[in-house]
Parts: structure tokens; sequence; C-alpha cells
């Protein structure tokens, strides 16, 4: 790990609970249910979320590589099929909202829209690592990718961080990235909540251990301003740090045991979408429920 990053491991505990923080109850939450056996979702979970430009619709996307479209959604369609036969993992929308990359576990990216198309990497002892994250440099100009043992693939005008040493934070697997909004840092997240911060990224401090934060953490946001992040459990808990609105939580055993896969932030950074592998959409704050619109799937 560069001195960078081991220095930005702070003990600032900022993790927001009790009024409006925390666990609150799954009812409370907007959903948008749409019918989907149990075994197809394990099977083939959906996997990744992104809201459009407006915060008037979003994409879902499936692990074979189903994209739906909600409300004033592009459709884009179904993705073509990877060369490496991989699955997809994540989902990054443009900054214009008129594109959109899909990443594969082998780290192809796929470029929809005004996208910038970039070519993956050649296969190497780091690159064929599991791809886990993609997220764009402010300009669009750029792309980060994230390996599970924490590699950081920079592609485009997106700046260069080198990837942590082994360490504790390191040996556990990672499995989402947030990029500040200038562009000049970045933070990973793994499985048991630590965060690494690199560049001008805001430290903060992991969560203590509880019921709620030994569920795997599966996704993280930024707020607009950079001075805080949500962090996302499988069992659906939502984590807020710094200036992130601590959005009332479904309750870390919902009906059903669902499995929360990935959460996006509105444009106003007000509120929060969470995706369930079922496709279950989960709107917080001011994010609108996901309908299917005049462009929607059919």
């Amino acid at each position: 790990m560069s001195q960078e990053g081991r220095t930005r491991i702070s003990r600032r505990r900022l993790l927001k609970w009790g009024a409006g923080g925390g666990v609150a109850v799954w009812a409370q939450a907007r959903v948008g249910m749409f019918s989907r056996s149990a075994s197809a979702a394990l099977s083939r979970p959906f996997v990744a979320i992104q809201g459009t430009s407006s915060g008037e619709g979003g994409w879902t996307l499936r692990q074979d590589g189903l994209l739906n479209d909600y409300g004033d959604a592009f459709p884009f369609g179904p993705l073509p099929r990877p060369s490496s036969g991989e699955p997809y993992l994540d989902l990054q929308r443009t900054p214009t909202g008129l594109g959109l990359w899909a990443l594969t576990k082998a780290g192809e990216i796929v470029a929809l829209g005004d996208a910038t198309p970039f070519q993956s990497p050649t296969p190497t002892p780091i690159s064929r690592e599991s791809f886990v994250g993609i997220v764009s440099t402010p300009s669009g100009g750029g792309v980060w990718t994230l390996t599970k043992a924490g590699e950081i693939f920079a592609f485009g005008d997106a700046s260069a961080f080198e990837t942590p040493h082994p360490t504790p934070i390191s040996r556990e697997p990672f499995h989402d990235l947030a990029a500040t909004p200038t562009g000049n840092g970045l933070w990973l997240l793994n499985r048991v909540g630590d965060v690494l911060a690199f560049g001008d990224a805001t430290p903060f401090e992991s969560p203590d251990p509880t019921p709620i934060s030994r569920s795997p953490f599966v996704g993280l946001e930024a707020t607009i301003s950079g001075e805080g992040l949500w962090m996302l459990t499988k069992s659906g808990a939502v984590l807020s740090f710094g200036d992130a609105e601590p959005f009332e939580s479904p309750h870390p055993n919902p009906p059903g045991k669902t499995v929360f896969t990935d959460l996006a932030r509105t444009p106003t950074g007000q509120g929060l979408w969470l995706l369930t592998a079922a496709e279950n959409v989960l709107a917080f704050g001011d994010a609108q429920p996901f309908k299917k619109g005049p462009k929607g799937p059919q």
C-alpha cells in the first residue's frame, strides 16, 4: 500500500446511528416490485442499478446482460454476450446521462450511447482477478475498474492510484468503489466494511462489528460534496458517514431474507435507490420509484 493509502485510514468513527439513522422499518420504503422467482434471482441475479441524470428513471442490470430501463431511461436493450463468457457485475452512467458502461467479471468494458469505449486490460496475474466495480471520472473521459483483490485500473483521463499491498484491510475481498467529485480521489470498500481512501478522498473509519455490519458489504456511494458516504450491506442496511443523509433503511432481516446487491444516489444527493437480486427497487428520500414507462421493457 502506498504511504498515501496508509495515512488515510482514519480512527474517526463517523457512522450515524440513533434518530433518523441506522435501521428502521422495511415498510417505510417505497418499493417497486417486479415479480421474479427466488430461484431465478439466485441463478440470474440483478447486480447493478443506475439512475438517469434527471432522476426520473433508471436502469437495472442482470448478470446475463439483461438491461431493463424505467421511466425516462433510454432503452439500450440487452447487452452483447461477453467474449470471455463471464457475467456482468457492474454498471456506470456517463455524466451526460446519455450512455452507460457495463463491466464483466473478466474486466471487459461494454460502452453504450455516448460512453467512451475502453480496451479491456491484457490478461496478467493481476487482471485475472475477478473485477467487481467501475466508476467514471467527472468528465466522462475515463473510468476506474476495481478487482476483488483491490487492484485499480485507470483508463482515459482517470488518475492512476497505487494498488494496496497486502494488509489486514486489503486481504478482505473488495466489493465496490466510488470517486470524489474532483476525480482526484477514490474510496474502496471491502466485504467487512473497511474503506480505503486515496488521493483527496476523505477518510472514514470502518463500522464497529454489530449484527448489522456483520452482513457482507456490497455497495458504496459518495455524496455530491464528497464529504460523506453511504454503504450498503447484503441484508439491506444502509450506513451513512460524514454529511451523508441517514436514510431509514430496511430491517436487516426483511421478508424472505431478501438479498441486496447495489445502490445508486439520486442527482440531487437527497435520495437513494437500493436494488435486490430479484429486481426489487427500494426508493428513499427524493428517489422516484422505478416505473415501466413507454420506453420501458415490454
